[in-house]
């Protein structure tokens, strides 16, 4: 949210680019997390991503500490050529991610205008991390173009190389972790699709292809 799952899914390239997280979803089954790189904390924390390239970096803000987990507002910052630059930049959308020592949830949503047609999709994914090696992961793509709607959804284990860890800049929130708190709402709750995130233009074919005209 993320790029290794969706891929599973199938959804045609273009689609996947634009939801990657950075979107972050993007051919693969991964979906790995995203946030601007303006490391003004100077701190950083290393975190699981399912993401579809281990050279892309990521910068996010800390919304929310708690015992179990920690929510955070993310973006790829830079990523490989593959990746697009509208997926990885500076500005990049926002997502959201919640990570804990055994959970990793991503969410992210879109709405946009493509080939004439308003385009709104969801994605999200949710893993159970073991250790720090492996996750075993469920994502599920919803999307609706021009009065087509379609839901996909896949499972996948990670682990080897296509499991990557990253060192995310922290920009913002940093001090919440000195107090954190017993958060009532679920790692899955605090991944609603509120958090829109304007993947930017897809590609009608790759539209198309995911929503299977």
């Amino acid at each position: 949210m993320s790029f290794n799952a969706i891929a599973a899914v199938g959804a045609g390239t273009d689609l996947f680019q634009a939801i990657q997280l950075d979107a972050p979803l993007a051919g693969r089954s991964n979906i790995r997390t995203l946030v601007a790189r303006n490391d003004s904390s100077g701190s950083t924390v290393n975190l699981f991503i399912d993401a579809l390239s281990p050279d892309m970096q990521y910068a996010a803000s800390i919304v929310e500490a708690c015992v179990e987990r920690t929510v955070y507002a993310i973006h790829c910052t830079k990523g490989p050529s593959s990746i697009g630059s509208a997926t990885c930049n500076p500005n990049a959308p926002i997502a959201t991610l919640t990570e804990g020592p055994s959970t990793y949830a991503f969410s992210s949503a879109i709405s946009t205008r493509t080939a004439g047609n308003d385009l709104q999709g969801t994605l999200q994914e949710g893993c159970v991390l073991a250790g720090t090696t492996a996750a075993n992961c469920s994502a599920t793509v919803a999307a609706t173009l021009g009065g087509t709607s379609t839901v996909t959804s896949t499972t996948t284990a990670v682990s080897g190389t296509d499991y990557y860890r990253f060192d995310v800049a922290i920009t913002g929130g940093a001090e919440k972790t000195a107090s954190p708190t017993a958060c009532k709402s679920s790692g899955a709750a605090g991944l609603s699709a509120k958090a829109v995130a304007v993947w930017g233009l897809i590609g009608a074919i790759g539209v198309a292809g995911f929503l299977g005209c």
